[in-house]
């Protein structure tokens, strides 16, 4: 039955009366569709020329689009201000304040493994610790990261820093611990737990970071899953050697 049915199917359009029906049929040449294009603003250009694959179209459109919104929006004329402000983003590792030491870190899963890792640097800019580990446990993203931060924490205090900065690339993670005290889950039970370590610090903040920015603590995280291990490093300079 469903033989003789496909059989019997017309092989006109209902609507436009076409042969067969192709993407770009369906698309551009349709009468209705074309209609409705044309409403829309398309150019004219765009739907009177003749398009073997539907994606050659499509990439037509694309260019016409960005050419009016370059114009509309003046992003890339340099003859006239531009009325969209470009936004610098940070794409490289900053030195922390004066008198404050940066710790960044990461923490990943893997293989049924929970990695971590961070690296402390002081305002020169020269690395005074840092370590990673993992632990066999799988954790979402956020507990891992909550993961790895008490273990920065541990360090930092180990290390007698009075002020630190905690970067991390989780913006979500980073939310979290800034809105420690109104988060009622079971999470924002423990950031209140690590919170008030922070506040053993003089002065201890967390910020996020561009990934860029944390490349350095991703491959310590990479190597530590890699190997297995759990490892920490303390780094001892001559006072001579900020000078």
């Amino acid at each position: 039955v469903g033989h003789e049915y496909f059989l019997r199917v017309p092989k006109l359009l209902p609507r436009c009366s076409a042969e067969k029906e192709t993407l770009i049929h369906a698309l551009k040449d349709c009468l209705t569709a074309r209609t409705i294009l044309s409403i829309g603003g398309l150019d004219n250009r765009l739907l009177t020329k003749a398009y073997h694959c539907c994606i050659d179209w499509l990439d037509d459109i694309m260019r016409e689009r960005a050419k009016t919104l370059s114009y509309d929006f003046r992003i890339y004329n340099l003859v006239n201000d531009p009325i969209i402000l470009a936004t610098t983003v940070c794409i490289k590792w900053e030195k922390p304040p004066r008198g404050y030491a940066k710790v960044n870190f990461d923490a990943a899963i893997n293989n049924n493994k929970t990695r971590y890792g961070f690296i402390i640097r002081d305002e020169d800019g020269f690395v005074i610790g840092g370590g990673g580990g993992f632990k066999e446990e799988t954790l979402s993203a956020e507990w891992a990261k909550l993961y790895a931060f008490e273990e920065n924490l541990k360090k930092a205090q180990s290390l007698n820093i009075s002020k630190v900065v905690f970067e991390t690339d989780n913006a979500s993670f980073v939310n979290r611990v800034k809105k420690h005290g109104r988060d009622v889950t079971i999470m924002g039970a423990r950031i209140n737990e690590t919170q008030k370590i922070m506040d053993n610090f003089h002065s201890a903040t967390i910020c996020w970071a561009n990934r860029s920015c944390n490349r350095v603590a991703d491959f310590i995280c990479k190597n530590a899953i890699a190997k297995s291990c759990n490892w920490a490093v303390n780094m001892d300079y001559p006072l001579e050697i900020h000078d």
